[in-house]
């Protein structure tokens, strides 16, 4: 990070407070309270906080270096503090800009080193596809990952993923989430891919997309971004929207998809694949379990029938998608999340499926729906 960090520097007429070291960790903090020894803390200045209001807190686990938005009054305190403390203070003019710029620039240097960046990205279904495909790659490369936590997708979550990644990861996998046009070049500049993920294209966030074409161009960005050297962009060819970019350079799309029984078929490569997992409910779990295993299969497909096998081991965390539980003698579908009307509509698709298979009457069935938000002048027709 030693050398990126000058180039900002450089770039930002930085403030260098004490001497910078020579060699400084490539991972990052931004909140007090999970920082630890070592490593570089980077205060953002945000509406209500800025970090550096805290910065004494550290006292105790002091950061190799701390970059702070420069002020001349946290300039005066970074001083006092650099010295005290005897570690490097980097004042910069805009430290959230410098934040997407780091992201991007560790990003390269991983992919110099060998590692692979995705981004997921889709109307519904991210969060899920990103669960199966970390759980698969690990079952089926057996190599360090980092992925998404909680729900950092944002321009804000996703630079925060990259820095807090080790450098060892041999995959990157990030979650990108827009609920406004303009937000996935955000996400887009921050980042460097080599490859990228669609799920679907649905009525996502309409009360500031309006339309699902406006939502189509929002979310396939990020195909413009891949290198077709290093390598692609995959979408599924059943969607009517991902169909229109069967034929981009960098495109693999994944067939047409049989359903029945826990039980998904496609062809691949001249032959059927036959996926099987009984841990996830529903068709469209299915698609992204099917997304993770083709995603393998174009990348590596010496490893094809090896994702075919530990696909039908692997399930979903306890994240409230599409998850079983019991509640005293009371059995719960949960599928909790901020949705709108096209998950909406694969989630209840799933659940009576899953009636059907296990022969429960709807007769012994509650639904309960919450309100869904975001959709604008179309809130009533959804």
């Amino acid at each position: 990070m030693f050398q990126q960090l000058q180039n900002i520097n450089q770039q930002m007429s930085g403030l260098l407070v004490g001497k910078m070291p020579d060699q400084l960790p490539w991972q990052v903090a931004t909140d007090t309270r999970g920082a630890t020894e070592n490593l570089i803390f980077w205060c953002l200045s945000g509406e209500k906080f800025d970090a550096f209001d805290f910065i004494e807190s550290l006292e105790k686990k002091l950061p190799a270096l701390v970059v702070y938005q420069s002020s001349e009054i946290k300039n005066a305190k970074a001083k006092v503090l650099a010295q005290k403390w005897n570690i490097p203070f980097l004042g910069l003019s805009d430290t959230f800009q410098a934040f997407q710029l780091a992201s991007k620039m560790k990003c390269q240097a991983m992919i110099e080193k060998g590692s692979k960046v995705i981004a997921i990205t889709g109307a519904n279904g991210k969060t899920t596809t990103k669960e199966l495909l970390s759980a698969l790659i690990e079952k089926v490369y057996q190599v360090p990952i980092w992925k998404t936590r909680a729900n950092n997708n944002n321009h804000i979550g996703v630079p925060l993923t990259i820095l807090e990644s080790p450098i060892e990861s041999k995959f990157l996998i990030l979650e990108f989430g827009s609920n406004h046009p303009g937000e996935m070049q955000n996400l887009c500049n921050s980042t460097t891919l080599t490859h990228a993920l669609t799920t679907n294209i649905g009525d996502a966030h309409l009360e500031f997309f309006e339309t699902q074409e406006k939502v189509f161009l929002e979310e396939t960005l990020v195909h413009k971004f891949i290198d077709q050297t290093k390598g692609f962009w995959m979408g599924h060819e059943e969607d009517i929207w991902l169909q229109k970019l069967a034929q981009a350079p960098v495109a693999v799309m994944i067939p047409r998809c049989k359903y029945s029984n826990s039980t998904l078929t496609y062809p691949w490569s001249g032959e059927e694949v036959r996926l099987v997992n009984n841990s996830l409910i529903g068709r469209h779990n299915l698609l992204n379990l099917a997304m993770a295993v083709c995603f393998i299969s174009a990348h590596s497909p010496e490893l094809k029938d090896k994702a075919i096998t530990a696909a039908s081991e692997i399930g979903l965390p306890s994240l409230n998608r599409s998850e079983l539980k019991m509640l005293g003698e009371t059995q719960l579908f949960m599928d909790a999340y901020n949705a709108n009307p096209s998950s909406m509509r694969s989630s209840l698709d799933g659940f009576m499926d899953w009636l059907e298979q296990n022969k429960i009457l709807l007769d012994k069935v509650l639904f309960i729906l919450g309100d869904m938000y975001e959709l604008g002048s179309v809130t009533e027709e959804k």
